[in-house]
């Protein structure tokens, strides 16, 4: 289960750290300086692999566009705060950039504080429409009871690369909030007649939860922590729906289904 975030921000002006949500939530001590996304742009160019580099505001965020000798483009998104990043910071972020080799425990504490990620799915023909079941109706009635209308992603049935959990093979992957582009995906294996309606509901809830805890609280909030597990016991079906999806029958439901899709599909290259 994966989130995003999303900041406003306006980029007509330079950075000031005091005004930014994200360091403001986090308690970070204020720079002394700014950045503009002029000189940010030239302090990522110095990288000797970047040929070139555009950052523009997208949904919200800063979107990075670099170019390297390969003549090959890459587009990063970012929290508007990598802007105030130290020299220490930039030195690793320049590397993640340009593609270059850099060790997992540098580089991850910077990838989650400034939420770097790579745009995945939003160029893709994604429906919320299934054979039985259409994700909007549930994402709008669950918005209006829980969350008050706020959210405002969007929710779709993902494809066949998803379905089944890739640490373990025999655990089935049902829904998660993609960090890249702040979009809601669930399995579609659920999209069928066995499949109770309140189990399709709790799965739509469980993501939609990941997506309001980003706007709400802490980004190193815990993935099912307290606050998750606070509003999540909120839904008068969580519990029986949780008994539910650890059953014999609902892993044969879901298995039956696979079965299906490869069958009809061949090795599913149209859902890859």
């Amino acid at each position: 289960m994966k989130y995003s975030h999303q900041l406003e921000f306006n980029f007509n002006v330079t950075i000031n750290t005091i005004e930014d949500r994200y360091l403001a939530k986090t308690h970070e001590t204020p720079k002394d300086t700014t950045r503009t996304l002029a000189t940010f742009t030239k302090i990522l160019q110095q990288e000797s692999l970047i040929q070139n580099v555009s950052i523009k505001a997208i949904d919200k965020k800063i979107e990075i566009q670099v170019a390297l000798p390969d003549k090959k483009k890459k587009i990063f998104w970012a929290f508007p705060s990598i802007l105030e990043a130290n020299s220490e910071e930039v030195e690793i972020i320049k590397k993640i950039f340009a593609q270059e080799r850099v060790l997992t425990v540098d580089a991850k504490p910077i990838i989650k504080k400034y939420h770097i990620s790579r745009p995945c799915h939003w160029k893709l023909k994604w429906t919320p429409h299934g054979n039985y079941y259409n994700l909007e109706p549930y994402f709008n009635k669950l918005n209006t009871e829980y969350f008050g209308d706020k959210l405002k992603n969007k929710i779709y049935w993902f494809r066949k690369k998803h379905i089944i959990c890739r640490k373990r093979k025999k655990h089935f992957c049902l829904g998660f909030f993609c960090k890249g582009c702040s979009q809601i995906f669930i399995n579609p294996l659920l999209d069928n007649d066995k499949i109770p309606e309140t189990v399709v509901e709790v799965i739509v809830y469980h993501e939609m939860i990941h997506a309001h805890l980003l706007e709400t609280y802490l980004p190193n909030e815990k993935l099912h922590g307290k606050k998750f597990k606070e509003i999540y016991s909120k839904h008068p079906y969580m519990n029986s729906v949780e008994k539910f999806l650890q059953t014999s029958e609902m892993y044969k439901i879901l298995s039956e289904g696979l079965h299906k899709r490869v069958s009809s599909k061949g090795i599913l290259k149209n859902e890859i």
